[in-house]
């Protein structure tokens, strides 16, 4: 994930997007209801993930 940005939206989805194109990398990601206001990345285990807050 070091060379990707992650974006939250009002759509409730999060995006993945490559820096080196603008481009983005793969499909949305989905799961909340509402608006995804906020996204925190990080590893685990040396798996990256992103997760955001939700009811």
């Amino acid at each position: 994930m070091a060379n990707d940005v992650v974006t939250a939206s009002a759509d409730g989805t999060g995006r993945v997007w490559a820096l080196r194109t603008g481009k983005p990398s793969g499909a949305p990601l989905t799961g909340h209801r509402g608006t995804v206001r906020a996204v925190a990345v990080g590893q685990v285990g040396g798996t990256s993930i992103a997760v955001g807050p939700g009811n």
